[in-house]
């Protein structure tokens, strides 16, 4: 371990007179260590002056990823959350789940931390059956043999078509949405944000007997749909709520009441509330 870190103190000294002498110490301390400056004010305000402690100190004692931090930022806290923050857990319908984290989505500081390991949970149950997802969204982190329908996004094995139109032939027992109903509709043009009550149609359609449909919707995203959703106008068999509780990305289950006022940060791609609904 000693001449690991001494090999890492070498390399890091290396890396820096290699910079100065290629850009001169003025330009070095004006272009790497302002920005790391910047960076290391940005992570404070984002995550509360402890992270940035905790994750100074691994960097002191694992000097090369200081520059990975100049170089690829999201590259660091993938290793920083990925090594050490494996253990941090949440609870969701009684029990207990550990974030999910991935450098796809860079899941550490979104909601797919925790949808992502509710939803794989539940997939584990449903091996070898009819399994659907709308939206390519599971294929980022792991390959299960499903049918996948995302109107837009090119990828092999994924079917480029409209939930609403979508008629495979077939019906399924297990029929999965992580983030993706929100933009039927919604985000499309022309805008037709009534388009989500045909899709869920659809998807009742294409469920087997005793089958279930598993549904995540960031709350703010689509106020047309959080309405409906405030309204019991989609008919969940069950509905869940999990909210951000921290800046450095941890979720509680709470009730109805304490997320309905929740946003969605714009521009920022994370989400504050989210809800899992259940329909069988």
């Amino acid at each position: 371990m000693q001449k690991t870190r001494l090999r890492n103190y070498r390399t890091f000294l290396k890396n820096v007179k290699t910079k100065i002498r290629r850009k001169g110490l003025i330009s070095f301390i004006f272009s790497d260590l302002i920005i790391s400056f910047i960076q290391c004010k940005k992570f404070i305000i984002e995550k509360g002056l402890n992270y940035f402690l905790q994750s100074g100190i691994l960097v002191i004692l694992n000097p090369h990823m200081f520059l990975i931090w100049l170089k690829d930022e999201y590259a660091f806290w993938t290793w920083f959350y990925t090594n050490y923050k494996t253990k941090r857990t949440f609870k969701f319908n009684g029990k207990k789940y550990r974030y999910f984290f991935h450098r796809n989505w860079v899941t550490w500081n979104n909601e797919r931390s925790v949808e992502v390991p509710i939803a794989l949970e539940i997939v584990k149950k449903y091996k070898g059956k009819d399994f659907l997802e709308v939206g390519n969204v599971l294929m980022n982190f792991y390959d299960y043999d499903r049918d996948i329908v995302d109107k837009y996004e090119i990828a092999p094995g994924v079917l480029n078509e409209d939930i609403v139109d979508y008629n495979p032939g077939k019906k399924y027992d297990i029929i999965i949405a992580i983030s993706t109903l929100e933009h039927v509709g919604w985000d499309e043009r022309p805008k037709e944000p009534q388009k989500i009550l045909k899709a869920l149609d659809n998807l009742k359609k294409l469920l087997k007997k005793n089958g279930k449909i598993i549904i995540t919707i960031p709350i703010g995203w689509n106020s047309y749909l959080d309405n409906l959703i405030k309204e019991d106008k989609i008919p969940f068999t069950k509905i869940f709520f999990l909210k951000r509780v921290s800046k450095n990305n941890r979720w509680k289950e709470v009730t109805r009441e304490k997320i309905r006022n929740v946003i969605y940060p714009y521009p920022i791609r994370s989400a504050y509330g989210v809800v899992i609904g259940i329909i069988k």
